[in-house]
């Protein structure tokens, strides 16, 4: 009798590893029934032993492996795995931000800060109403999906014209006129403070107070305390108010 051990456990030796045939040869199991039923179609089965047989498939098996696997055998996911050790990022991040202790000290005093520095506006000393037409224009060139320039660069658009109407009104005040302007200020109302420490103002009178920024005074050409800002229909309205003091009445 063929000695099919001897020749067939020299060809699979590298390979007997069951973790190693698992993880490089998933479609072995498959590849081995597949050589069985071609056995038996062959009538072959009854003529080798029992002891051979399971050498003989196996081998059947990797020849087919070979042909149909060839990517597989060429570069295959060969190696342990080990656990992750390292910690997440996150979590290292969250860690060292906790450790650290944050304080409004370390960036100096808070009245210094440059992020709450706003520009000071003079009180008004007359009533009146201006139209303000919040104009924007393009800095640079607008194309579409062909690269066509649909809107070049110095367009000069107003966007009220495309934006529905705003509901929300702007109050503009200093630290004088602020305790008006909370009186004044309706539910969807914004009180702006000018000259003033909004954050400080916020926590002293329990308010949300927000910052008049350069940028807005410039749009809505903001000149005079106090001042109340509305949307009428595509131009703002800028009202100045003179605030009469109880002695006054």
């Amino acid at each position: 009798m063929i000695n099919y051990k001897k020749y067939i456990f020299n060809f699979l030796a590298p390979l007997s590893s069951p973790s190693l045939v698992s993880v490089s040869f998933p479609r072995i199991p498959v590849l081995v029934s597949f050589a069985g039923w071609g056995c038996r179609k062959l009538n072959i089965l009854s003529q080798i032993s029992s002891n051979s047989l399971w050498y003989i498939l196996l081998a059947t098996s990797f020849l087919f492996l070979l042909v149909f696997e060839a990517k597989a055998i060429d570069n295959p996911v060969i190696g342990r795995t080990y656990p992750i050790i390292e910690r997440d990022a996150l979590d290292e991040i969250e860690n060292r931000a906790g450790s650290v202790n944050y304080s409004p000290e370390m960036f100096g005093k808070e009245a210094d800060w440059s992020a709450l520095q706003s520009p000071i506006l003079p009180k008004t000393t007359i009533e009146r109403e201006r139209t303000v037409i919040p104009w924007f224009t393009l800095e640079m060139d607008i194309p579409d999906k062909d690269g066509n320039i649909i809107y070049p660069r110095g367009y000069t658009f107003n966007p009220l014209e495309f934006t529905p109407q705003l509901s929300t009104r702007l109050i503009i005040v200093d630290t004088d006129t602020l305790a008006w302007g909370l009186k004044e200020a309706g539910s969807n109302d914004m009180v702006l403070l000018a000259g003033g420490n909004a954050l400080e103002a916020s926590r002293s009178n329990g308010a949300t107070i927000f910052k008049l920024e350069a940028s807005i005074r410039e749009r809505l050409e903001l000149e005079y305390v106090p001042s109340v800002v509305w949307q009428e229909g595509a131009a703002m309205i800028v009202s100045e108010r003179v605030i009469k003091e109880p002695s006054d009445d």
